[in-house]
């Protein structure tokens, strides 16, 4: 076996079961992160539509409030 360059002794020796057992640990606890993150993100995005539909209902809202009001005002006018 030939190392190139300069290693450390640390780097030469092999890998302990803790120093293994560390290191899944560390990709596990990545993975539950992220995993929560993403479920975050889904609730988030629920959100997002529900606040969508209900800007949504409120500019249908208007807009029905708004033909009523410009009626009203035909209406009175004579225009109608």
């Amino acid at each position: 076996m030939v190392f190139v360059g300069t290693m450390r002794n640390e780097e030469l020796e092999p890998f302990t079961f803790t120093s293994l057992a560390v290191a899944a640990a560390r990709v596990v606890d990545r993975l539950d992160s992220d995993e929560q993150q993403n479920k975050d993100r889904g609730g988030n995005r629920e959100t997002e539509r529900q606040s969508e539909k209900e800007e949504e209902q409120h500019r249908e809202y208007v807009d029905h409030r708004l033909r009523e009001i410009r009626s009203w005002e035909r209406r009175i006018s004579g225009k109608n």
